[in-house]
């Protein structure tokens, strides 16, 4: 088991729905969240699900980003979860449902939006974020609460 850092980066594009989804999702400034791990990036996004890319095609159209870095107890296990989340959908319900409905099942694997995937995988290595008897859920907002050392906020 191998401990290691992985960066959390927190996003918005210059989007007339980014705004919005930042609100719903409880954020002043951040609708989505990725996981950069080994030059290469982890995130689930619409209309395409969890991918595993460069990040110069995650942050294409992002016109904010904030980095928080996050020490991983096992980061084979969190590798090992993400990679078998690959393919696997966006939970538009989810998504779309921020703040408004309760999800019990927030973690199936056919379908993440952005936070969950990442909150999960983090998990799945070990590092508990948040504690899932209190939200059953978690947006990009409540990832950012954890007291991890966070970036200056780059503007694009």
């Amino acid at each position: 088991m191998t401990a290691g850092v992985v960066t959390v980066r927190f996003t918005s594009k210059q989007h007339p729905g980014s705004r919005l989804l930042a609100l719903l999702a409880q954020s002043e400034q951040f609708n989505h969240c990725m996981l950069l791990e080994g030059g290469m990036v982890y995130e689930s996004v619409c209309w395409v699900g969890v991918r595993y890319v460069p990040p110069c095609v995650s942050m294409r159209g992002v016109k904010i980003y904030q980095d928080m870095q996050v020490e991983v107890p096992n980061l084979e296990g969190m590798r090992e979860f993400l990679r078998a989340q690959l393919g696997a959908g966006y939970d538009w319900p989810g998504a779309l449902g921020i703040p408004f409905l309760r999800s019990d099942n927030w973690q199936d694997p056919a379908r993440w939006w952005c936070s969950e995937l990442i909150i999960a995988a983090l998990a799945a290595g070990g590092l508990y974020v948040m504690d899932f008897s209190e939200l059953e859920r978690g947006t990009p907002n409540d990832l950012y609460q954890y007291p991890a050392p966070k970036a200056e906020l780059v503007t694009v």
